[in-house]
């Protein structure tokens, strides 16, 4: 993802073979001034310099396997609350089981959440994620936190990761919420 909140792919943004030794380290050090530190994702792709930072490139040759043959069967299952809050419908009970046990997440339809309240929501993710890292910064993770903003699950200085920030807020319960990541936020998104 770019600072303007769009991705785009890798092969527009540079190239890197993870084999060090080719001065990546001194590029990313030039590049910032300090290696790449987790939630710099938008400054390293949009760095003058266009290189990506070792810290995403994965050399492994164990790749995940790809599924090629798409199939309507294989759609991401799409879940109705308001069935699903009906006792006699067993049929969306069984739906939500399955998505959860083989596809891991699931879209969900008549919520009851006005569509203007989702969009103005998106609007404002899309507002923090264009701003410079600077104004990002003062989000970021707190130490032994997935709260903020960041790259989850980061537990090495040289572990690999994911092509995707991440803007991670407790809401409920209310007593949870640490008003740190709330204050300054648009009134919509609060």
């Amino acid at each position: 993802m770019s600072s303007e909140g769009v991705y785009t792919p890798p092969s527009h943004r540079g190239s890197g073979n993870g084999s060090g030794g080719d001065g990546s380290q001194e590029q990313e050090t030039k590049m910032s001034g300090t290696p790449q530190k987790p939630g710099a994702l938008a400054g390293t792709c949009n760095g003058p310099d266009k290189r990506i930072s070792e810290r995403y490139i994965r050399t492994e040759i164990n790749y995940e396997e790809v599924i090629s043959d798409y199939h309507s069967s294989m759609s991401i299952p799409i879940i109705d609350v308001k069935k699903l809050l009906d006792p006699q419908s067993s049929k969306e009970c069984a739906k939500l089981r399955f998505a959860c046990e083989y596809w891991g997440f699931f879209q969900v339809i008549d919520h009851g959440v006005p569509d203007e309240v989702i969009g103005s929501l998106r609007n404002d993710i899309i507002e923090f994620l264009r701003q410079l890292p600077d104004a990002k910064k003062a989000y970021s993770q707190l130490p032994n936190s997935l709260e903020g903003y960041g790259q989850s699950f980061v537990m090495s200085e040289d572990q690999n990761l994911d092509w995707a920030d991440m803007l991670y807020i407790h809401l409920h319960p209310s007593e949870s919420r640490n008003m740190m990541f709330l204050a300054t936020y648009p009134t919509s998104y609060r």
